[in-house]
């Protein structure tokens, strides 16, 4: 039989899917858009469920006689956008990576705009990318920030509500201070208690 997996790419506007099989060739693909209004983490787990769903059909009309039945599912996206979930797995609100926003601003108010935004309690000195995106989740959502056991990137979300499992994809060891060291966290005044441990790409 042959063996395949299922690739998601999660967007800004959409998420894109595709069945890949073990040479590389996409043997069917689809692409789900994302709701207009405000984005919630539930867009993600319904984009997928949804682009599965037409990978599937798709699949069956194609006539090739394979099944869908991917091995294992491989899940990558933009960031750093972020999204907190509570003692209770309640998710809280999503702050997209192009989102700006004002400290004290309340959760229904995030403005969106372009690279390079920066806000009051960022660590501009950091070579992280996250750090600044925590610190303006904190701003933003102060009590759903408070009240977290867990700050997840849009991927790791997915990959959390798939298997329970939190972690954080690290790309390279090199990348860490990209994302963030227990120092430079330190230094913006950030607890790192919400972040899940990294784990390697290809990481089972």
């Amino acid at each position: 039989m042959k063996r395949t997996v299922l690739a998601c790419d999660i967007g800004t506007s959409s998420l894109k899917a595709a069945l890949v099989d073990s040479s590389g060739a996409v043997l069917v693909s689809a692409r789900v858009r994302f709701p207009e209004a405000r984005r919630s983490a539930s867009d993600w787990t319904l984009a997928l469920a949804e682009a599965s769903a037409c990978l599937r059909k798709c699949l069956a009309e194609s006539g090739t006689g394979i099944p869908f039945e991917p091995v294992a599912i491989a899940v990558s996206g933009n960031g750093p956008t972020l999204v907190s979930i509570d003692k209770a797995g309640e998710t809280g609100p999503v702050l997209l990576w192009n989102e700006l926003v004002a400290p004290g601003e309340n959760e229904s108010r995030p403005n969106h705009s372009g690279h390079g935004s920066s806000v009051a309690g960022e660590a501009p000195s950091s070579p992280s990318i996250f750090i600044p995106r925590i610190a303006s989740y904190r701003a933003a959502f102060g009590s759903r920030y408070e009240n977290a056991r867990l700050l997840l990137s849009g991927p790791e979300y997915l990959i959390w509500a798939l298997t329970g499992n939190a972690v954080t994809i690290l790309p390279e060891a090199r990348f860490e201070r990209a994302y963030w060291t227990a120092g430079d966290l330190a230094g913006a005044g950030l607890d790192g208690s919400r972040l899940a441990p990294f784990v390697p790409t290809g990481h089972i």
